[in-house]
């Protein structure tokens, strides 16, 4: 008497995203198990197949046989295979505040503390708190895995807001100088050292750097090409404060 068809598990193996096999089995309690794989070997063996990945979906049958030589009807089965598109790689720029991914083919899915926080058409993100962020790359049909961790300390943002509001240029848009005012707490030296104003590219290079004196209130633009760029004032002991400033 013949056995009766064996059961695939799961009873259906959706498309898939991923480099490594994908294990089959079958549900059941047969001697044997005969293996047609679509494009592939044909074999009696155990309940269990590793499908690889191929460029077209895997289509298979799988029938029973009994321990005297019955063989059952056949189950069916298909599996679709799609390479995951490359792991991103996350660098921070602590200057601008700015997370930014090497992956670009897609939408990106940020992660923080290992939850999903925001999906991004660009590859740049803000982070808003302190902890860990990670991204992962959306591909055509699934997900990449995800980047490493990047753990960033993010200071209070009604901190930063209110020495930004004290920290003035003059004149903005500059020519070949530019004057920053500053509040009392960036002036002067002190036991966590002097007040340095450092120029950024909007790409994050840095474009020139000074320690500021109780007397030194300006900043050489000579030499700069014309453009926008990020100008942060910063102090050991105080938030990092970020301003736009233009070169004409």
């Amino acid at each position: 008497m013949a056995p009766p068809a064996p059961v695939i598990s799961p009873a259906a193996v959706p498309d898939t995203c991923t480099n490594d096999p994908i294990t089959v089995r079958m549900e059941g309690t047969a001697a044997e198990y005969f293996w047609e794989v679509e494009n592939g070997p044909s074999f009696r063996g155990g309940n269990a197949y590793d499908l690889f990945f191929r460029n077209s979906p895997v289509n298979y049958t799988v029938q029973a046989i009994s321990a005297d030589g019955c063989v059952s009807q056949p189950a069916s089965g298909r599996v679709s295979f799609f390479r995951p598109p490359p792991v991103p790689f996350l660098q921070y720029n602590e200057a601008s505040n700015l997370l930014a991914s090497s992956f670009t083919a897609g939408r990106h899915f940020w992660y923080f503390n290992d939850e999903l926080v925001q999906i991004t058409e660009g590859r740049f993100y803000t982070p808003e708190a302190s902890g860990f962020y990670s991204v992962r790359g959306e591909g055509p049909a699934c997900l990449s895995a995800s980047s490493q961790l990047v753990s960033i300390t993010v200071t209070s943002l009604a901190e930063v807001n209110e020495l930004s509001r004290r920290v003035t240029l003059t004149p903005n848009p500059a020519g070949d100088f530019v004057t920053i005012g500053l509040p009392d707490v960036f002036r002067g030296g002190g036991n966590d050292g002097l007040t340095t104003v450092t120029l950024w590219s909007m790409t994050g290079a840095r474009v020139r750097s000074v320690e500021l004196g109780s007397n030194q209130t300006s900043l050489d633009l000579t030499g700069i090409r014309s453009g926008a760029y990020l100008l942060t004032v910063q102090r050991p002991s105080l938030p990092v404060v970020r301003k736009r400033l233009v070169r004409m």
